[in-house]
């Protein structure tokens, strides 16, 4: 057997032979350009991916798949831009540092898309606890 660098599982190695990569029409590039309340770039913020439902594996368009729990990122470069590939569909829990936002958003079937549009459209994951009085008999002794 040829050897490979990477882990051995038995007698299956698992290593760095071609890694299988979605084709391009199965992903979509998300970017970024994130400007300060100043008007400057935002230099080296990074923003995390994190795929959801724990470790389930997803079955994008096409047949790709990928196993979530995985955690992907991107940080912008001196013109606070940045972009990277995702699977066309997958959800993701996006957090961008520094801005305490995190949101969930599914990756559209599209091209391209704006990570601030996607943000937008993503419902808060956090609501306001609600306490309801809980009507009781008065007792006095």
């Amino acid at each position: 057997m040829p050897s490979y660098t990477g882990y051995e599982l038995g007698t299956l190695d698992i290593g760095s032979r071609s890694s299988p990569r979605a084709p391009r029409s199965e992903l979509c590039q998300v970017f970024v350009r994130w400007i300060k309340g100043d008007g400057q770039p935002a230099i080296g913020r990074i923003i995390t991916f994190d795929s959801t439902l724990g470790t389930t594996r997803h079955l994008g368009m096409g047949g790709a798949t990928f196993l979530a729990g995985d955690r992907v990122a991107m940080t912008t470069d001196r013109r606070g831009e940045a972009e990277i590939f995702l699977l066309r569909g997958a959800t993701f829990e996006v957090t961008m540092t520094g801005t305490g936002i995190t949101r969930r958003v599914t990756i559209p079937q599209a091209v391209t898309s704006n990570l601030l549009d996607l943000i937008g459209e993503a419902a808060d994951q956090f609501s306001i606890a609600r306490i309801t009085p809980v009507d009781a008999p008065r007792f006095t002794p």
